[in-house]
């Protein structure tokens, strides 16, 4: 979409609005000027309507692995269904991020909330290796904290209520990521080994010490994270 069309689209969002009015002179004059626009520069209703959806960058991320681990996709599911968005792999200053994108302030928090979660899992994940018998071969070590690190974002999902889109928001988001070139992200599974299924569980514990709560703003749905130990 070129900039002066995303102008004209602001003109025309303010007319529909103005359409809305209880004054019916007023409503069919900005309805008439609205359809004019959308005319002259072929602009439909599938563009305003997209134009609505924001999307916003997480600044941190649990995995920087081309390839990122089963965690990373659960968590990103995780965020996704508490916020009501949808969400895509992106690589930013050769880091992995999560693109989040939504109506309103959804992506804004679902993107604030992940980097909440990332940093602390990143730490938990430290403190689990930490916590690992030093005889123990490297990979061994990694497999064990893969697994822990699946527990614990399972953990995290058992203290969320998925947010439910009415099924128009549903199709915009579905029309939205046909804009967007994407191809099907390729995860990591966590490799079983000697103690992976104690490790995840110990994670799951862990993750479950997490406080998601849902809240309600004038503006509309508004979860927070209350805090994450």
């Amino acid at each position: 979409m070129t900039n002066n069309n995303e102008k004209y689209i602001e003109k025309i969002k303010k007319l529909l609005a103005l359409a809305k009015s209880t004054n019916p002179n007023e409503a069919a004059i900005a309805m008439n000027q609205a359809i004019k626009l959308m005319v002259k520069h072929n602009i439909s209703n599938k563009d305003v309507e997209l134009s609505e959806i924001e999307e916003h960058v997480s600044k941190h991320a649990p995995s920087n692995a081309e390839k990122p681990p089963r965690y990373f996709s659960i968590l990103v599911s995780i965020i996704t269904s508490a916020f009501g968005v949808r969400a895509y792999f992106t690589w930013e200053n050769n880091k992995r991020k999560v693109s989040f994108y939504g109506l309103r302030e959804r992506p804004q928090l679902a993107a604030y909330t992940f980097d909440v979660l990332s940093v602390q899992l990143v730490k938990a994940r430290k403190e689990f290796l930490s916590q690992q018998n030093g005889n123990c071969k490297k990979i061994t070590k990694i497999n064990r904290a893969d697994a822990f690190c699946v527990g614990w974002v399972n953990g995290v999902y058992q203290l969320i209520e998925d947010f439910a889109m009415t099924d128009e928001e549903l199709n915009l988001l579905a029309e939205y990521r046909k804009t967007k070139d994407l191809s099907p992200a390729k995860v990591r599974d966590a490799k079983k080994c000697n103690g992976s299924d104690s490790s995840q569980f110990i994670g799951y514990l862990q993750g479950k010490t997490a406080q998601l709560n849902h809240g309600v703003s004038n503006s509309g749905y508004s979860p927070s994270l209350i805090g994450v130990k």
